[in-house]
């Protein structure tokens, strides 16, 4: 019969090829996980998030990549991203700094509504063929918004990514 794995000497302290074992297990870990990040899987050392100037530029390469912007209409819908961008960092500064949850999700809100204006402005500056494909685009958003899910600060609350309920459709 076969009698268990004694783990524990007479002193109460695991034996000393189990602590191996769960050293060489944890070193195999560390380095298959430093290897992962070394063929480009995660952040590399040294990046990290975008800069909003980052942001606004891949923001603008995909728009122009789709709706073939002119360069008067890709200058002002710089314009308007850096505005945007600008206002939108307070409101979520602010909804940070909130000191109750319904003043965060208040300024949460007014963040996602001078979103919701940049893109009218945007869709302003368009033609008919750009401004239903411009809308196209941030209908797939939406959804990808949706299958991602809430990353707000609150996310108990049942929302389940994207705009509010109440302004869901609206563009």
């Amino acid at each position: 019969m076969l009698q268990p794995r004694k783990t524990m000497n007479n002193t109460g302290l695991p034996n000393r090829s189990h602590l191996r074992n769960w050293l060489l297990i944890g070193t195999v870990a560390w380095l298959g996980i430093s290897q992962l990040g070394a063929q480009g899987f995660g952040p590399r050392p040294g990046e990290g998030r975008l800069t909003p100037e980052e942001v606004i530029e891949r923001m603008i390469s995909r728009m122009d990549d789709r709706l073939d912007l002119t360069d008067e209409q890709e200058a002002e819908v710089r314009e308007i991203l850096k505005e945007s961008q600008e206002k939108r960092a307070l409101y979520l500064d602010a909804a940070r700094d909130a000191e109750s949850e319904g003043e965060a999700r208040e300024q949460i809100k007014k963040a996602h509504d001078v979103g919701k204006e940049a893109n009218k402005e945007i869709a302003e500056l368009l033609d008919r063929k750009q401004r239903k494909e411009f809308k196209e685009m941030q209908k797939r958003m939406e959804q990808l918004r949706g299958r991602i899910g809430n990353r707000g600060a609150f996310p108990s609350k049942g929302n389940a990514g994207g705009p509010p309920p109440e302004d869901a459709g609206e563009y």
